[in-house]
C-alpha cells in the first residue's frame, strides 16, 4: 500500500498577523516550531520512501523540524508552492476586501470566477497539483511519502479526491499549520484517511497509528 501525507507548513508570523503570504515568506512562530517538532515525534518511526517540499523557506524549515536539521534526502518541487497571489501578498484580507471587493468575494465564495491582474487562478493551481499527484502515484508503488506544502495546495488535494467542483473548495475541512491530510492507495482504490488532522498536538507521547 502507498500512503501520501500532505502537511501544511507550520504557523508563521504572517499567519498570526493575518497577512496573505503566497510566494512571499515570514518566519515560523514559537508555536509553529513546537507543533512541527510534535509532528516529528509522531512520525519518527516511519521509514519514509520519499520526502518532498515546496521551495518556500517556511516549508523547508517545517521539514527540518519534522525530520531533523541534518536530513537532506528530500526533493524540492515548485508545484508544491502556495498559490501565487501577486500584489495581494503582504496585505490582510480586510485590506484586500476594501481594495478589491470583487476579487475578495470570488476568492472566498466563487473560486471558479477568481481572477486578478497578477498571480494565479485556482484552476492553474489545481492543474499543477494534479500533475504532481499523478506523478507520485505512478512513481511509488508502496511505502510512505511525506509532502510539505501549503494551504491551498492541500485544499486542491481534497477537491481532487473528493471529486468536488471548484466552488466547493472552502467547504472541505480546514487546513491549519502542521495538519496532516493523508491518502492511502490499495490496488486501484484511493482512500482519504484524514483531512486537517492535528492529533499530534494533543499527544504527550505521539506514535504512528
Amino acid at each position: 500500500m502507498l500512503y501520501l501525507y500532505f502537511i501544511r507548513h507550520a504557523q508563521t508570523e504572517w499567519n498570526v498577523a493575518g497577512k496573505v503570504q503566497g510566494r512571499r515568506d515570514s518566519g515560523l512562530t514559537e508555536k509553529g516550531v513546537e507543533d512541527a517538532r510534535l509532528l516529528g515525534e509522531k512520525f519518527k518511526e516511519i521509514d519514509w520512501q520519499a520526502v518532498y517540499t515546496s521551495p518556500s523557506k517556511r516549508a523547508v524549515r517545517t521539514l527540518e523540524l519534522i525530520h531533523g536539521e541534518s536530513f537532506s534526502s528530500y526533493t524540492v518541487d515548485g508545484r508544491l508552492m502556495e498559490m501565487d497571489l501577486g500584489d495581494l501578498e503582504g496585505k490582510t484580507m480586510e485590506e484586500i476586501k476594501e481594495l478589491y471587493p470583487e476579487q475578495y468575494h470570488h476568492y472566498w465564495h466563487q473560486p471558479s470566477k477568481y481572477v486578478h491582474t497578477s498571480g494565479e487562478n485556482f484552476y492553474e493551481v489545481k492543474d499543477r497539483v494534479e500533475a504532481l499527484v499523478k506523478e507520485l502515484l505512478s512513481t511509488y508503488e508502496s511505502g510512505h511519502v511525506c509532502i510539505i506544502t501549503h494551504g491551498v495546495v492541500v485544499k486542491m488535494v481534497q477537491l481532487i479526491f473528493r471529486q468536488l467542483d471548484m466552488d466547493q473548495l472552502w467547504k472541505t475541512p480546514y487546513i491549519e499549520g502542521t495538519s496532516v491530510t493523508a491518502l492511502k492507495r490499495a490496488g486501484s482504490q484511493i482512500e482519504i484517511l484524514s483531512e486537517g488532522d492535528l492529533s499530534h498536538l494533543s499527544l504527550k507521547n505521539p506514535t504512528v497509528q
